[in-house]
Order: structure tokens, then sequence, then C-alpha cells
């Protein structure tokens, strides 16, 4: 996928395994978009679908390597799992906006959107609604506390580490990154 090859988070994923796979599986999100993210479009809000989600990991991308450098080489740099688990987030942080799931033509009001997005979303991921990304139980665990906690300041507070192919994966962090990304972008 040549939009997003030379992308700095996926060329700081040492592992060139795992950086091809993380390509592949942004790729496979970006295929089923319509289905991910059907035509979600609340006036009353920012746009939720790709377009937002593309925004979101540019700001993401640009914040990492222009300000906060350290966490791609320094001492607290995020490991492999973590910039997998971050970026799979990011694509799929807004997925909740359907309701049900990805099958689900019923989307939520936009009072509801605001509230509920991020806890159907953690669901979509853990339920198997992103089966079509072939995740494993942990990467599973962790991208759904991701995406749960976006926008969720009370989720926030209770998120613990996970471990996810034997590396800590400090998802409050990645969280509190995603949701400035997102933040950015909604304004």
């Amino acid at each position: 996928m040549p939009e997003y090859e030379n992308n700095p988070l996926i060329c700081a994923i040492e592992d060139p395994e795992l950086r091809k796979r993380t390509l592949s599986l942004v790729e496979k999100i970006l295929i089923k978009s319509h289905m991910i993210w059907g035509f979600i479009r609340y006036p009353e809000m920012a746009d939720h679908c790709e377009r937002h989600t593309g925004n979101v990991f540019e700001l993401l991308t640009r914040f990492l390597v222009h300000s906060q450098k350290h966490l791609l080489e320094g001492e607290s740099k995020l490991n492999d799992s973590e910039l997998f688990c971050l970026i799979i987030a990011t694509w799929l942080h807004d997925i909740g906006g359907m309701g049900g799931g990805i099958s689900d033509k019923e989307f939520l009001s936009p009072d509801k959107a605001r509230k509920e997005h991020p806890f159907n979303g953690g669901r979509i991921v853990l339920d198997d609604g992103t089966l079509f990304l072939d995740l494993t139980d942990d990467e599973q665990s962790a991208i759904a506390d991701i995406v749960v906690s976006h926008s969720s300041r009370i989720e926030l507070k209770q998120l613990q580490p996970k471990m996810v192919s034997g590396s800590t994966i400090r998802t409050k962090l990645l969280a509190v990154l995603l949701s400035l990304a997102d933040a950015c972008d909604t304004q």
C-alpha cells in the first residue's frame, strides 16, 4: 500500500514482519471502509468516516515525529507491539458509530454517538466484528481498551497495561495519544 508504506509510525516498527502485517491490516481496513464506517454522517458533528480517521492518523504521526520524538527513539519509546496496537486502534477508533456492529445498518443518533461510540467500538473489536483482521486475543483486548478510552475519561483512569506478544502495552498512554489526535481533528 504505497500511501502508507513510508509513514514514519509504521516505519518505526522495527520487526519487518510486524511492519508488513501492519501495512496489510491498514489496507484491509481501507478496503472495507464502507463496511466499517458505512455512511456515517452527522451534520452536528465532525465527519467520523475514512477521511476523519486518515486525518487522525496523520495528526498522530506528525505529533509523534515532530513533537514527541522521544516516544519513537528514546528510552521511553513505544515498542513494536505498542505501535501496532496504536496504529490499528487509530484506524478503528470510530467503528462504534454504527451502533450494533459493522453489519448493522442502524446508526446511532448524534447524541448517542458522542456518548456510546467508544464503548460500541470496543465491543465490536472484542466480539470479532473485526474478524477480517485476524487479530490475536491479546491484540483485540489492547486495541479495544484504546478504542473505548479514546474519548472516555472514566475508562482511561481504569486502564491497566496489557501484554501483547510478550511486550507490555501502555494502553493509557496510547489512549491519550489517540484522544489528542482525535480532538485536534474534530475541532
